[in-house]
């Protein structure tokens, strides 16, 4: 068996001589598993099934990632594997993307990440960089080495276009950053304002990036656990040895909105991709609520029941009606019929991509910053359902007490922030006293920013639910949420 590509390049892609050649349409800042699962794959559909004809040169993001230099090493070709099911059918497919043309690490080669913005047939800037890279930094200007920070890099490289094309208008770019930040785009451009106003660049570029360039705002949904356990197997089976082998699930979202000219350039129809041009709102909600709720729920829910994987979780007779009530009853019970039909559609969707026989995704690896995602999939949930309904939701309580028990240090494996942790040490060790009332108050106030309205009420219920969980076990107590009955 080869440990390169050479094998893969003669005999899979036709030899590596007649690799067609592609105009690079796009850079793209980053070269992780996502970005080449999700992306890298797009272009390679839009490339095969509707002549979109584009290559991408792929940059390095940070000064330590090693996806560059495997690039590099395997001529900018890389397997995904696509594997789960579809309609309860099981699907798998194997391709070789071969959409990536060059890569480049900008640390060691900045003049040759700048010689891309003087291609006039470049279209497309996409990123990312994980949330952490959508920060505002403040950096000195530099035209000979690379920022250290995603915006620095991107406002170098665009006033390196405006100044090769003389601030030509129809030489502005398409910036679609995948970072899952709500609006992502508009963050984007107003960092790099502020990055633009710190180095004092001139207002004709400020005019330019803010008229011809388009920050879309996007929204992206695919489960891409990365390197597969059982590689070697793979390999084997495939004669080659891939260091960037990525396993994926079918399923595929990518929402943007962005003018309509995008739409024309991007043949999405044609190549019969998951792509919407669309307000984003709609679907961050869907995602957020349900995919990224129940992934939050799943974990405090499964780890306490000594269960290991989301499809373990979802397939236990206890949480999945659970799950499934406080989506109908609680997330989305004030909807019109046929939005709520729509919204349990999509929950049954998600449901099958969890059930993916394909894919160990850990609860542990999903429990990462709990205490945070307690924050911003669980709690507006919570503050909306009282807002329509005015009362509290019973399960969501519940679900979010069961998270806020199984948040022990102590006990269990707490994955945080040192400041989380030192506050979910201390409110621990306080539910261990007669103040439990007065602790779960302080915790609701300071950290959730509970209503006053609320408050008392809200405190008083956890509380009852928490020193359920103290006596009984949670199958017993889940099982309880059933109908009217009351713990």
């Amino acid at each position: 068996m080869q440990s390169t590509y050479k094998l893969l390049c003669n005999e899979i892609v036709n030899a590596e001589s007649n690799r067609k050649v592609l105009p690079i349409k796009v850079l793209q800042i980053g070269d992780g598993n996502f970005i080449r699962a999700f992306l890298d794959w797009i272009f390679y559909e839009l490339n095969n099934t509707a002549n979109f004809q584009g290559g991408i040169v792929s940059i390095q993001s940070t000064s330590r990632g090693q996806g560059n230099r495997k690039l590099q090493q395997q001529n900018n070709l890389f397997t995904v594997l696509s594997r789960g099911l579809v309609d309860g059918e099981v699907s798998e497919q194997t391709t070789v993307i071969d959409t990536v043309q060059e890569s480049i690490n900008p640390y060691e080669d900045w003049p040759a990440v700048l010689k891309q913005m003087e291609n006039p047939e470049l279209q497309f800037i996409f990123s990312n960089t994980t949330e952490a890279g959508l920060q505002y930094t403040m950096e000195k200007w530099s035209t000979h080495t690379a920022q250290n920070s995603f915006p620095g890099k991107l406002v170098q490289l665009l006033f390196h276009r405006f100044t090769f094309f003389n601030g030509e208008i129809e030489r502005g770019l398409y910036i679609l950053p995948l970072e899952l930040v709500e609006e992502n785009g508009q963050k984007l451009q107003q960092i790099c304002m502020q990055i633009a106003q710190d180095w004092e660049l001139s207002s004709e570029f400020k005019k330019w990036m803010i008229n011809s360039c388009f920050f879309c705002n996007t929204l992206v949904d695919r489960i891409v656990p990365g390197f597969p356990e059982e590689s070697a197997d793979l390999f084997q089976h495939y004669g080659y040895k891939d260091e960037l082998l990525t396993i994926c699930e079918p399923y595929h979202l990518f929402v943007i909105e962005g003018p309509e000219k995008l739409q024309q350039l991007i043949p999405y129809k044609e190549a019969n991709l998951n792509i919407k041009f669309e307000d984003i709102k709609k679907y961050r909600e869907l995602k957020v609520k349900i995919l990224n709720g129940i992934h939050t729920i799943l974990a405090s829910q499964g780890l306490l029941m000594d269960l290991h994987t989301v499809k373990e979780a979802i397939e236990h007779p206890v949480i999945k009606p659970f799950i499934t009530q406080i989506v109908e009853d609680e997330l989305f019970g004030h909807l019109h019929r046929e939005e709520k039909e729509q919204t349990i559609a999509y929950m049954n969707i998600v449901f099958e991509r969890f059930q993916n026989p394909f894919i160990h995704h850990k609860l542990a690896d999903i429990r990462l910053n709990s205490f945070s995602k307690l924050k911003t999939r669980i709690w507006p949930s919570i503050e909306q359902y009282i807002e329509i309904n005015n009362k509290l939701p019973k399960d969501l309580m519940f679900a979010m007490t069961i998270a806020l028990f199984g948040l022990d240090p102590q006990r269990f494996t707490v994955r945080d922030s040192e400041e989380n942790i030192a506050i979910l040490s201390a409110f621990q060790r306080e539910m261990l006293t007669e103040r439990k009332l007065t602790v779960m108050g302080d915790l609701l106030d300071k950290e959730f920013g509970c209503p006053p309205l609320q408050l008392a009420d809200m405190a008083f219920q956890m509380v009852s639910y928490w020193e359920n969980l103290e006596q009984n076990d949670l199958q017993t107590l889940l099982l309880k949420t059933k109908g009217d009955v009351k713990l």
